[in-house]
């Protein structure tokens, strides 16, 4: 029985994704922190810890398969600076360092597109962790979605003609480009084929990529 730990299973995604590895027959261990624990997803194991400091959960992961990082600052937006460098940037960092001195065979990271033109302290924190995955010469699947469609999420299906239009008009095009919409199907079929087949070095799911999916 492979065996994985997540940091963030209690969000939009991984509440999904725990149930899709529990029920392939994948030992989940969530991370949780102190006072949370009534929030932990059926059927993961319960680990008290502080994702955002790994000596408090580096000794009870040693053996792990894979460990899975989904912790994001909710409703995102610029004035978020200082919250995307403690939370978001911490808790990948540290989750990395953790695979490096665990010895854990896969690190799956949850980034975003790095070329999106807007938000960039949002996207400069997941840039630098991904830096930091290749300079740690870790073997990792980092999935980039721009924006994850799903249950409560379906507002972008309003605005995707006024997208498709904006491809084509000088000063709106990059950014209309850029913003691909993914499902949570998507990500979370993205992070369990990782899982039952880690890759060779560091594999990209982009949005594109994840649109493809069937």
């Amino acid at each position: 029985m492979k065996r994985v730990v997540i940091a963030g299973s209690t969000g939009f995604i991984g509440r999904a994704l725990v149930a899709a590895l529990v029920a392939r027959g994948i030992h989940v261990t969530s991370i949780m922190r102190p006072g949370t624990e009534a929030r932990l997803p059926a059927g993961a194991q319960c680990l008290v810890a502080d994702p955002l400091e790994r000596a408090t959960f580096l000794d009870a992961i040693r053996g792990y398969d894979a460990f899975v990082q989904l912790i994001g600052t909710p409703s995102p937006n610029p004035a978020k600076a200082e919250e995307f460098r403690r939370i978001d940037g911490g808790a990948g960092k540290e989750g990395a360092w953790a695979c490096k001195e665990a010895g854990i065979p896969l690190y799956v990271y949850l980034s975003v597109p790095l070329d999106i033109p807007v938000m960039r302290a949002y996207v400069d924190v997941r840039a630098e962790v991904e830096k930091l995955i290749a300079a740690l010469g870790l073997t990792a699947t980092i999935i980039r979605p721009f924006y994850v469609l799903g249950p409560g999420r379906r507002w972008p299906y309003l605005i995707m003609p006024f997208l498709w239009i904006g491809r084509w008009i000088p000063g709106l095009s990059r950014y209309a480009r850029t913003m691909k919409f993914s499902t949570r199907d998507h990500v979370v079929k993205a992070i369990v084929d990782a899982i039952d087949q880690p890759p060779v070095g560091i594999d990209v799911w982009d949005a594109t990529r994840l649109q493809s999916m069937r």
